[in-house]
């Protein structure tokens, strides 16, 4: 193996081509005991478990776990984007309708207003402007993805004096279990599994106390209204706080 790189690496630079060893992996399957390392022009090559190639996750033991896992963690962000984006108040949005048949006659007074009260009874129906059909549908894939999602990973952190609340630990990387959709959800989870000691000097109730600063990959949230913010994973929430005082 270790020649025909050889051969490989030295015939490339006849075509204009080079190879980059810090690119290159090495992914081994059935070497039993030994393991052999592989280099390029004297570069040792790095040797991997997986990899990704064309959105594919292969790994060595050939097994579907780490694709089916990648999938649906990719899945699980882009559904919970578009559920943050469909549920924000305040956002209008168009489509337009094209009529399957014309009459050719006018539209007598009666036929409008019936028309009107049809679609002011859809729109009481609706939740937070969503039809039903559409919040139905969201409802089933909600369903679906909650049913094989994978624990998510946060970081969080606690200063300005809430630390004192979590052992004096500033900095927390946790699995959350996958029914922690949103920011509350995460709160509720934080006062269960973390939280040690003077639980109302951090919450009041289930929504943060007031005075604490919260900070999402390093934007300022007002949690006012933003209670539903969707997580995605590898988010950083700080919470900085003077708790100085009681």
């Amino acid at each position: 193996m270790q020649t025909m790189l050889n051969k490989v690496s030295d015939r490339a630079g006849l075509y204009g081509m080079h190879f980059t060893p810090s690119k290159c992996k090495v992914l081994l399957q059935d070497c039993g005991i030994s393991t052999p390392t592989f280099s390029i022009a004297g570069n040792p090559l790095e040797t991997v478990d997986s990899f990704t190639y064309l959105g594919s996750t292969i790994s060595s033991a050939c097994n579907i776990a780490d694709e089916i896992s990648a999938r649906i963690a990719k899945a699980r962000v882009a559904f919970a984007k578009l559920r943050h984006l469909w549920r924000r108040s305040g956002r209008r949005y168009e489509r337009p309708v094209l009529p399957g048949g014309m009459k050719e006659f006018a539209i007598w007074e009666e036929e409008t207003e019936q028309v009107l009260t049809s679609e002011r009874m859809s729109k009481a129906e609706s939740q937070d402007g969503i039809h039903p059909a559409l919040l139905k549908v969201m409802t089933q894939l909600e369903n679906k993805i909650g049913l094989y999602s994978f624990p998510m990973k946060i970081h969080l952190e606690f200063s300005g004096g809430s630390e004192l609340l979590f052992g004096k630990v500033k900095e927390h990387e946790v699995d959350v279990p996958s029914n922690v959709v949103h920011l509350k959800d995460l709160l509720s989870w934080i006062r269960d599994n973390l939280l040690q000691e003077r639980p109302e000097l951090f919450l009041q109730g289930n929504r943060i106390r007031p005075g604490i600063l919260v900070l999402i990959n390093d934007t300022d949230y007002s949690l006012l209204g933003e209670d539903d913010y969707p997580l995605c994973e590898s988010d950083r929430i700080a919470f900085v706080s003077s708790l100085h005082g009681g």
